[in-house]
């Protein structure tokens, strides 16, 4: 069931698939750094020149190795530029990368690779090859493992020593229909439901959120970020993987995310995607610092009470030029300091999703001159559905993003259609039946309140879905 799509948008990405997305992003900024390994002296860095003449020699490996368009490859890694190869290497061979959770068991890893019909799978190190060789005994259709490095199959290593393939033609056989992902999600109970996503989806949104992402900040092409969260979840996938490559981002990956906090300081991120406990850690480490002085701390509680309510209504553009002064003024003699001493005083755009956020959250971030906003979406949506990252509202997650049209439905339930719906639940059409409507309406689960300026508001669960 297709979903009707802004005419626009869809016209813009006619025919596109991230194959060609990657061409494009290599032919434009290909001498740009597009990967970094950790922030250390000696970290390596990749230029999209280079992050694609690793991709077309691992696509060659995998072809050589049998993977063939249609195929599926589960892959178990942290957040390092060779995951970034691999999974673009899968797609240039026409196959589906799936990513899993690290922290899966082998019976859970079975299930998974299992339920999508995995030919092969790749992993970082020896621990998820153990437990990838363990769930590999119920799982008759794997063929190959893979390793980073070590002792398997084969390793990536090998993989690069072939000739690289010529990915414009292969991105010739990269069609927009194709699967381009499977995200596995649940609700509480039952087994994980498999998300399909089209390429049409990705590449739809990935323009939809640039556009989004540009009227915050007409710079936002080319920015720094961190990518820290798993790529096994839509949110970091679409930002990072998919986002990275459409946006032209410098991307800093964080194997460790016990590390965030030191990384922010050296990277400077002008975009950063963050859950709720990440900005929640953020303030406490900053009140932690702060309140080895009590006068210190009792001086910026104060300044935070006076910044805050005026951030408020600045960011809907309701603040009074003697407040703007009166911020100002703070933000010069108290918070740009603070903000620098996080590593946050070159950030543009602040997102959290994945879960409700506080709203005092929120507001004390716009205090600290922290432009933090809340995005609402499923992996079913390919990720956002509501987002305003110029007026937000603490509290709203915002409103219908161009490109993904959201309406209530008689009961109060949040429903959406656009370019963005997913495909299906692999292997249940059962369940893609209840979810998506005959007039291609996505029925999210969640119950929800519009403001009188369209902002949205998510209030109750109407029944486990998806988050």
């Amino acid at each position: 069931m297709v979903a009707p799509m802004n005419e626009q948008l869809a016209s813009e990405v006619e025919g596109t698939t991230l194959a060609t997305l990657f061409l494009d992003a290599v032919r434009e900024v290909g001498d740009h750094v597009a990967l970094r390994a950790g922030v250390g002296e000696s970290s390596a860095q990749y230029t999209y020149a280079a992050y694609a003449d690793r991709v077309a020699r691992i696509a060659a490996g995998l072809h050589a190795r049998g993977l063939r368009r249609g195929d599926r490859v589960v892959l178990m890694f942290r957040n390092i530029p060779e995951f970034h190869f691999i999974d673009t290497a899968i797609t240039f061979c026409g196959a589906t990368p799936v990513s899993i959770y690290n922290s899966s068991s082998p019976d859970q890893i079975a299930y998974l690779a299992g339920h999508c019909d995995a030919k092969f799978a790749i992993v970082e190190n020896d621990a998820f090859l153990a437990s990838m060789r363990e769930a590999a005994a119920s799982l008759p259709l794997l063929r190959e493992i893979g390793v980073l490095r070590g002792d398997a199959d084969f390793t990536v290593d090998e993989l690069l020593a072939h000739e690289p393939i010529d990915l414009a033609a292969a991105a010739s056989n990269v069609h927009p229909t194709d699967l381009a992902t499977v995200i596995y999600t649940s609700g509480t109970t039952g087994p994980p439901k498999g998300v399909m996503i089209t390429q049409r989806n990705l590449t739809y949104t990935v323009a939809m959120m640039k556009r989004a992402g540009l009227e915050v900040d007409p710079d936002v092409v080319g920015s720094r970020i961190i990518s820290y969260l798993p790529m096994a979840h839509i949110a970091e996938r679409l930002t990072t993987h998919y986002g990275g490559i459409g946006g032209r981002y410098e991307v800093t990956c964080l194997a460790d995310m016990s590390e965030l906090a030191a990384a922010l300081r050296v990277v400077r991120p002008n975009v950063m995607l963050g859950v709720p406990r990440v900005w929640e850690k953020l303030q406490a480490g900053l009140h932690a610092a702060l309140s080895a002085d009590a006068a210190t701390l009792e001086q910026f509680d104060k300044g935070m009470a006076a910044a805050a309510p005026i951030a408020a209504a600045k960011a809907l553009g309701r603040a009074s030029e003697a407040d703007l002064a009166t911020l100002a003024f703070l933000d010069e003699v108290g918070f740009a300091p603070l903000r620098a001493l996080l590593g946050l005083d070159d950030l543009r755009i602040a997102v959290s999703s994945a879960a409700p956020i506080a709203p005092e959250l929120v507001t004390w971030f716009r205090g600290l001159g922290v432009p933090l906003s809340e995005l609402y979406g499923l992996s079913e949506t390919s990720g956002p559905m509501t987002w305003n990252g110029v007026h937000p509202k603490a509290g709203m997650v915002g409103q219908a993003i161009v490109g993904c049209e959201v309406r209530l439905d008689t009961d109060g339930e949040i429903i959406c259609r656009g370019g963005n719906i997913f495909a299906g639940y692999l292997k249940d059409p059962f369940k893609t039946a209840e979810v998506i409507d005959a007039d291609g309406w996505l029925h999210t689960g969640d119950i929800g309140e519009f403001d009188a300026d369209g902002y949205l508001r998510v209030v109750d669960r109407k029944k486990e879905l998806i988050i």
